[in-house]
């Protein structure tokens, strides 16, 4: 699907006032970018949600969440790593690569 949606006039689905947010929405996901979706109760939020998921005929997944929530329920645990030894071995071997060719010349 397509996200190109401009969105102007009356959009059936979709009231007036929501489709600044479902642009913006509907541009997050065209770029494939993470997108959180925050507001009150009864905000839009999930309207905006699947308004275009309709439109582009994908299942919209649904998953209540709470105050309580922990983001680690969403995305998960992730390990922290040192980029700096990354980047030495890879001068390392850099270097190694730069003396080879060079007795080789």
């Amino acid at each position: 699907c397509t996200l190109g949606l401009p969105l102007q006039g009356a959009e059936p689905g979709v009231v007036r006032t929501l489709m600044r947010p479902t642009q913006a929405v509907a541009h997050c996901v065209n770029m494939n970018w993470p997108t959180l979706i925050v507001g009150s109760e009864s905000s839009g939020k999930s309207t905006i949600l699947k308004f275009l998921s309709e439109s582009c005929n994908v299942h919209l997944e649904e998953i209540a969440l709470t105050q309580s929530s922990d983001v680690n329920e969403l995305v998960g645990c992730f390990e922290q790593v040192d980029a700096s030894e990354y980047s030495i071995h890879l001068l390392r071997i850099l270097r190694g690569l730069c003396e080879v060719s060079c007795q080789i010349l």
